[in-house]
């Protein structure tokens, strides 16, 4: 029983391993970075590659060696082939630029997104301030008509009823604030 326990218990696990986000986005992105490799290849040999080699008296650059001992009867060529390593700097170089752009343009949206976002919920934040402190001085105008005349013995017990209320008001406006700031901050954290 606790053989079969476990057995599904890891087999539970491997499933959440293999649908995390994290897993499907690294297979996407392995997918797309095997066809990039495909475009980018195609790109420096089809098209930046010929031009050089116009340029360098119609050699390819791949083709390009330094020869240290050339070839004779039953010897074979010793050459430095430094025209692949320059191609394959110049795929690098191309493959570099590219994910450069785009890792760039990608973190302005995401720049541009996350500010919008602080923007609005600051604004929530206002707005909701604004309401306290509205409702809070609309009491406040509730306080301040005037009373009649208390007689003496009630004046002492009313003044501290009065200054109980505005304290309790100006905590209820800072607990909500509080509370406020808080879900910003939560939304912020998940934000990161």
């Amino acid at each position: 029983m606790a053989k079969g326990k476990e057995k599904t218990s890891f087999l539970k696990e491997f499933r959440e391993f293999a649908v995390k986000g994290n897993m499907l986005d690294m297979a996407v992105g392995i997918i797309i970075g095997t066809a990039f490799n495909n475009v980018v290849n195609t790109m420096v040999k089809k098209v930046i590659m010929p031009p050089l080699s116009v340029m360098t008296d119609d050699v390819h650059i791949s083709d390009r060696k330094y020869v240290l001992r050339s070839a004779s009867e039953g010897v074979e060529e010793i050459a430095i082939e430094y025209g692949e390593m320059i191609e394959v700097l110049i795929d690098f170089l191309i493959i570099a630029f590219t994910v450069f752009i785009f890792v760039k343009f990608f973190n302005t949206l995401r720049e541009k997104a996350y500010q919008t976002r602080i923007k609005i919920e600051t604004d929530k934040l206002k707005e909701a301030l604004g309401e306290v402190v509205s409702s809070d001085s609309d009491r406040e105008k509730d306080d301040s008509e005037p009373d009649p005349e208390p007689e003496p013995t009630e004046a002492l017990e009313v003044a501290p009823v009065v200054e109980e209320k505005k304290s309790s008001d100006e905590t209820l406006l800072l607990e909500k604030i509080e509370k406020l700031l808080q879900e910003q901050n939560k939304i912020l954290q998940n934000k990161k």
